[in-house]
């Protein structure tokens, strides 16, 4: 019985009943079973009657859910089926939000540095006006500091842009300094004027020799120029002598305190003192066929 249904139980308890009843009552039950049929169907007529717009609405509620269950069905295999180009998507879009981000970050970077940034932008500008107005040291210091710069950070075309502006600068603070040794200069001058062209760079020891001596001889025909043509021939030959003597004591005399190893340069001193001689020569020779002439 445990394992018997709800109808099974009802049959069941059913037939015990029957086998209860009388003779009389036996032959009444068909009758009685007849009458609550009848009962049964009066009911259920009488409830559909009743009840028809709820059955009604029932069965369109019912006719509803299962369109929607199916709509549902339908776009969820869409959804399914787009899940893929949605992922793509979903990536694409946060490498863009993370690209935006870092392009924030170095904004917000750009306008917490941007002083620093302006100061380094300015540097070539910075060591020309301080090439023009004679402060070589602060050029060359602020010359180092972008080389450093540039050296730390290769990649970055501005520090790059920077550096290439930065050297072409500096050729106008060598030509200055080679002007300065074409004047009448000191020794403390000429060593400073050396020492900034070594730290500029550029110019191998023979040659930085030859490019002072070249200077120097500038600075011989610079004086020799100015010595007066008006007087006699006697008086502008001893001028000349007297200047080339000096100017030629001052420039050895430069040259030895400044480069101590002179032993490979002693051509290019020779070359110069030939060349003013010849220049003495030819100007004596001039002098004497002026005077043969007179």
């Amino acid at each position: 019985l445990a394992a018997m249904g709800d109808d099974d139980r009802d049959i069941a308890a059913y037939l015990k009943a029957l086998t209860s009843f009388s003779m009389a009552r036996l032959e009444k039950e068909p009758l009685e079973l007849q009458a609550r049929l009848r009962k049964v169907d009066t009911d259920i007529q009488r409830l559909a009657t009743d009840n028809y717009d709820t059955f009604l609405k029932g069965a369109k509620c019912i006719t509803s859910t299962k369109t929607s269950l199916t709509s549902m069905t339908e776009s969820l295999e869409r959804v399914i089926n787009e899940m893929p180009k949605i992922n793509d998507n979903f990536d694409v879009l946060t490498k863009e939000a993370r690209e935006i981000q870092d392009k924030q970050h170095l904004t917000n970077l750009m306008q917490k540095n941007q002083y620093a940034i302006l100061e380094i932008l300015e540097i070539p500008q910075l060591i020309n006006s301080c090439a023009r107005v004679g402060m070589y040291e602060e050029s060359l210091a602020l010359e180092a500091f972008v080389r450093s710069l540039q050296s730390r950070f290769k990649d970055v075309q501005v520090i790059n842009d920077i550096a290439r502006e930065a050297k072409s600068t500096m050729t106008l603070v060598i030509k200055q300094l080679l002007k300065m040794l074409e004047g009448q200069v000191a020794l403390p001058v000429c060593l400073r004027v050396i020492g900034y062209l070594r730290r500029v760079g550029g110019f191998t020891e023979s040659r930085l020799r030859a490019q002072f001596l070249q200077s120097r001889d500038q600075a011989l025909r610079q004086q020799l120029n100015k010595i007066p043509q008006g007087g006699s021939q006697y008086e502008w030959m001893s001028s000349y002598l007297d200047v080339t003597r000096m100017q030629l004591f001052e420039i050895l005399h430069h040259y030895h305190a400044i480069f101590l190893d002179q032993g490979s340069d002693g051509s290019a001193i020779s070359s110069n003192r030939s060349t003013n001689g010849n220049e003495f020569a030819e100007k004596e020779g001039s002098g004497d066929a002026k005077e043969g002439a007179g």
